[in-house]
């Protein structure tokens, strides 16, 4: 059986995903995790993660922003990306504004595998951008 780190997500689930580092770390912030869950319980269905936790060397090939959401802030990280697409990626949207996220990213072109949203609760700004 998996390691869970709540009720629907799994370490795995939240671990790196670094090619170079394979380091394999989930750490993620304990608040992060409840966010996430209630979330996860507001949209109703299962969440397919393509990226949460992200070790430094890994962030720094993926991301231009060095201290981002999804890198270990005071207790883990903050952040996930949600696989999802059409109206469930509206319907994600809703549940994360719902539940207070404070920022929501919206990729909703190209292939319909590669679309997703990301869901945060960095701060205290709550915003919405598009990539």
């Amino acid at each position: 059986m998996a390691h869970k780190l709540s009720d629907h997500f799994s370490y795995d689930e939240m671990k790196c995903r670094g090619k170079i580092c394979k380091c394999g770390r989930a750490d993620m912030d304990p608040e992060f995790m409840k966010f996430i869950e209630e979330v996860r319980n507001t949209y109703g269905r299962p969440m397919y993660l393509s990226s949460a936790f992200r070790c430094d060397e890994h962030n720094a090939t993926v991301s231009k922003f060095p201290n981002g959401p999804h890198t270990y802030q005071q207790n883990g990280s903050l952040a996930a990306d949600i696989l999802v697409s059409g109206q469930n990626a509206m319907d994600l949207y809703a549940a994360a504004k719902a539940v207070g996220a404070h920022g929501i990213g919206v990729s909703q072109k190209g292939p319909h595998k590669d679309r997703f949203i990301h869901i945060d609760i960095v701060g205290d700004r709550t915003t919405t951008w598009s990539y």
